[in-house]
């Protein structure tokens, strides 16, 4: 495990076992960060203030006796992955220029991917030599982090940049093609070594919006975007314990431990080693492998029916303390099992937040339907810090069906963010209340979120492409009047019109394509993202916008009001950069 040394900060937030679980280059670097000069007063409250709390937690219940106070958790380091890919659909702002070797490469990947010039594929015509020499086209370097634990079929955000010294202008609009990922090694000679393929890339380019105007304070790159959800990991992240006393005998008993709690075929916990147990995430936390990590670290050793009683009991009254760690008392419940509830449900009318939301989470977590009605009240109390934990549990616990029904009415919620959270929460776990369109042939997607309340548009920037539409038959309201900042694009409707003509330029192709829809802003959307040639006949035509082409329009719309509907624009937090995401199922219709 990497111990995060830098901010001092984040130290504080360290259980003693995480600590302990640093190699000697991490407890070299740890030492020199403390040994650096500082004032006297600077090193006390740093050296103080994290002593403070490491002893505090060394002695909390939560922390002893469990398998985490005698090992540690190994390959939790994100793995970095990078590739060469090809970007298509770019007029004329891409280039043909690369280094030789690349080009070799990719001239290799297309011909393996998307067997062009294969006469077997019927693409013999299709020459991969023609398309890099295509000013259509330009070669990049796409780039990303597999987070640990991260399982086969997880998705992750890469990021997408041209080659430097080429004359690729911009990648706006542009689609990567499937190209893998490899995690590179700097060699003694200074090259680098590639070794198998861990992961590979593919989808539209995501530029951000609103930046890209002469008077923005923010301009970005051209040359530089992200793929929001592009990265596909092919290979399960393996993960294991560590034992800090190399010891055979305890290592099968961690892992005795562990299978006992988890039952699972095959096993979860496999002793391989005097100081080593390979863990498998069971198929029940393969949505959400962290918390089945947090968990197993807080599964105490000793599991008889005495022991277990009296721990519960202990953990209960050290929940009372405020300054207990309580998150740790939570997973230390939730590792006793459903045994316990007797102990915690006795909590659940507390007159403390912090004791009857932690009380009532564990509950929820062992699908006790009795604590549903507990979180229901913190998700709808917007005067408690516990309202977005609540909302994100209630989300999660899908087998209590009671915990849809509380989270539905916050949709409707006067405050953006609280419908936002209500909103991913139930998109999380299929909820009727949210239908799923998949846009351009699954570009992005587009939920239409059935709530009452003033109307709403939200846009996520991180983890997959997404527009919701919060509202029911949400309309524009002419007269409209929208020219994009680069001239592509012109939305118009007259005051008495009952449509809206779309019309759509190419840089790189002659002539306009002009056709009309109706004012429904769902449909409006669908027909910007379509595919300007329908793939069936009789099918619509469409603007073959991009996702951040299509939420600048809709901003600038909202803005105006033309679209009376508030705009939000989700930025990526950290937590969305870095793990990986589940696996996107086939929505529940397609309108391409």
């Amino acid at each position: 495990m990497r111990c995060p040394v830098r901010p001092a900060v984040v130290l504080l937030g360290l259980t003693p076992f995480m600590l302990a679980g640093c190699s000697e280059a991490d407890k070299k670097e740890l030492a020199e960060f403390f040994g650096r000069k500082r004032t006297p007063t600077e090193q006390e409250v740093i050296e103080s203030a994290t002593l403070r709390v490491l002893r505090e937690r060394a002695k909390s219940l939560a922390v002893q006796d469990t398998i985490g106070a005698v090992s540690f958790l190994q390959g939790r380091r994100l793995m970095r992955v990078r590739g060469y890919g090809i970007v298509v659909g770019l007029g004329e702002e891409g280039s043909r220029e690369m280094p030789e070797p690349i080009r070799d490469k990719l001239l290799q990947e297309m011909r393996k991917h998307h067997h062009l010039g294969s006469s077997r594929a019927g693409l013999k015509d299709f020459s991969p030599e023609n398309m890099l020499d295509s000013l259509d086209t330009a070669a990049v370097l796409v780039s990303g982090e597999i987070p640990a634990a991260s399982l086969k079929g997880a998705r992750f955000d890469a990021t997408v940049e041209a080659l430097p010294g080429t004359q690729t202008r911009s990648l706006a609009g542009g689609h990567l093609w499937r190209c893998d990922l490899y995690m590179y090694r700097e060699t003694a000679a200074g090259n680098v070594s590639e070794g198998r393929a861990l992961a590979y890339a593919e989808g539209p380019i995501y530029i951000e919006p609103f930046t890209q105007q002469a008077d923005s304070p923010t301009r970005v790159d051209p040359r530089r975007g992200r793929l929001l959800g592009g990265g596909t990991n092919v290979v399960d992240r393996p993960i294991h314990l560590e034992l800090y006393q190399p010891s055979y005998q305890q290592a099968s008993a961690i892992a005795r431990r562990i299978n006992a709690r988890f039952p699972c075929n095959p096993k979860v916990a496999d002793a391989v080693a005097p100081g080593a147990v390979n863990l498998t995430i069971p198929p029940s936390y393969r949505a959400d492998p962290d918390r089945f990590l947090e968990l197993v670290t807080h599964v105490y050793l000793p599991d008889h029916p005495a022991f277990v009683e009296r721990r519960a009991r202990e953990l209960a009254v050290e929940l009372t303390d405020p300054q207990a760690p309580h998150d740790d008392i939570g997973l230390a419940w939730e590792g006793l099992g459903r045994t316990i509830l007797p102990v915690i449900r006795e909590l659940y009318g507390d007159q403390r937040p912090h004791v009857a939301y932690h009380a009532a989470r564990t509950g929820l977590r062992l699908n006790d339907e009795l604590a549903v009605e507990v979180l229901r009240r913190f998700a709808h109390d917007t005067q408690s810090k516990f309202q977005p934990l609540a909302i994100r549990e209630l989300g999660l616990a899908r087998g209590l069906h009671q915990s849809a029904s509380a989270l539905r009415p916050l949709l409707s919620a006067e405050d953006p963010r609280v419908r936002g959270w209500a909103y991913e929460a139930l998109r999380g776990r299929g909820d009727r209340a949210i239908r799923t369109l998949s846009v351009g042939g699954g570009d992005f997607y587009l939920d239409l979120v059935d709530a009452d309340g003033p109307p709403l548009l939200r846009a996520t920037t991180a983890e997959e492409p997404r527009l919701a539409i919060f509202g029911r038959n949400l309309s524009f309201r002419p007269p409209v009047f929208y020219t994009a900042p680069d001239e592509t694009l012109i939305l118009n409707a007259e005051p008495d019109d009952k449509n809206l003509t779309l019309i759509r330029r190419w840089p790189q192709r002659e002539g306009l394509l002009s056709f009309k829809t109706s004012l429904d802003v769902a449909e409006v959307v669908a027909r910007l993202g379509a595919d300007s040639v329908p793939a069936e006949a009789g099918d619509p035509p469409g603007a073959e916008l991009s996702y951040s082409q299509i939420i600048e329009a809709l901003y600038y719309l909202c803005e105006t009001q033309r679209l009376e509907a508030k705009f939000v624009l989700e930025k990526p937090r950290l937590s969305d950069l870095l793990r990986p995401l589940r696996p996107t199922g086939r929505p529940m219709t397609d309108l391409d």
